[in-house]
């Protein structure tokens, strides 16, 4: 799996840690996270630009599961409704 650290910006390939989670709003959520091996901070998984039909760019929000739809920064989106 691909991560990126965005303490230091090095992007990596890492097995990583599925963190799980229960949102009061949402219920179950989850993340892959790791280690960066530069700097030790905790870090999610890269994500990648795709251009939708109606041309604007959105984050691949495969790194995490959320019922926010992976907006939420628990599942590292920008920013979401459920107030994570």
């Amino acid at each position: 799996m691909r991560f990126v650290c965005e303490t230091c910006k090095k992007t990596f390939d890492a097995e990583g840690t599925k963190q799980e989670w229960m949102d009061r709003t949402y219920g179950a959520c989850s993340r892959w996270v790791a280690v960066c091996p530069d700097c030790s901070a905790e870090c999610q998984t890269a994500r990648t630009v795709k251009l939708q039909a109606d041309g604007l760019d959105s984050a691949d929000p495969d790194g995490g599961s959320c019922s926010c739809g992976g907006g939420c920064s628990n599942c590292g989106g920008g920013s979401c409704s459920c107030g994570a």
